[in-house]
């Protein structure tokens, strides 16, 4: 049985409700000097709950509260440096300097430089 009008209507998803809810997104700064101009009270913008609840929220919107370095969410840091001759020789070592356009720029860069050594 298709829906009948009435009932269709009474169905409110999120993209009739922003699409029906006009509002205006403005930042704190931006209605400060808006509050402060010369501007009559009618006319300034103040943001309601109600609209801000329709503002869909994002990670990028939202305020960050966590540190950047990754040392504060684990509580301590750790010890990450666990040495290999072999992984060290495959990521930094002459051959795959050579393999590679960037490396062997790399290599010409010391070479300039006058290093004794050029790679591991």
């Amino acid at each position: 049985m298709p829906p009948t009008p009435a009932s269709s209507s009474s169905i409110r998803l999120f993209s009739t409700v922003l699409t029906s809810t006009p509002f205006i997104t403005q930042s704190p700064l931006s209605a400060l000097r808006a509050r402060s101009s010369s501007l009559p009270a009618h006319l300034i913008y103040t943001p309601t709950t109600t609209t801000m609840s329709v503002i869909p929220t994002t990670p990028n919107s939202l305020p960050s509260t966590r540190t950047f370095s990754s040392s504060a969410s684990l509580g301590a840091p750790r010890n990450t440096y666990n040495p290999s001759h072999r992984r060290r020789k495959r990521r930094h070592g002459f051959l795959s300097r050579i393999k590679t356009r960037t490396g062997r720029m790399t290599l010409m860069r010391r070479r300039q430089k006058g290093r004794q050594n050029l790679s591991h």
